[in-house]
């Protein structure tokens, strides 16, 4: 891996099968809103065609690995929930790409 971002995930639940994600830099109220990561459920990812599953990523890594947490949630509360999310799949779009400096979001769109 050669670059990475700090990325602090704000996510509402559209139902019990997706999640939407607001991605902000830093957890502070100037923090910069940096992209956005669509959740879904290991049973709709398996239903997505051979084309769009590499646009999509597993979250069972960064559960593993100890990268994913949730900050202020108890953790017996916070196991079970990234029990769950390790057996789901993001599709993230960043739209700032502030590890290299930007001032502002520049590139495609």
């Amino acid at each position: 891996m050669i670059r990475q971002v700090e990325a602090h995930h704000y996510c509402g639940h559209l139902n019990e099968e997706m999640r939407q994600c607001l991605i902000y830099d830093w957890p502070d109220a100037d923090a910069r809103l940096i992209g956005l990561e669509y959740i879904v459920t290991e049973e709709q990812f398996l239903t997505l065609s051979d084309t769009k599953k590499p646009m999509w990523h597993s979250h069972e890594y960064e559960m593993k690995s100890g990268v994913l947490f949730l900050p202020g949630v108890p953790g017996p509360v916070e196991r079970k929930d990234l029990e769950k999310v390790a057996k789901t799949y993001g599709k993230t779009i960043h739209f700032w790409q502030v590890d290299r400096g930007d001032e502002l979001p520049l590139g495609l769109p």
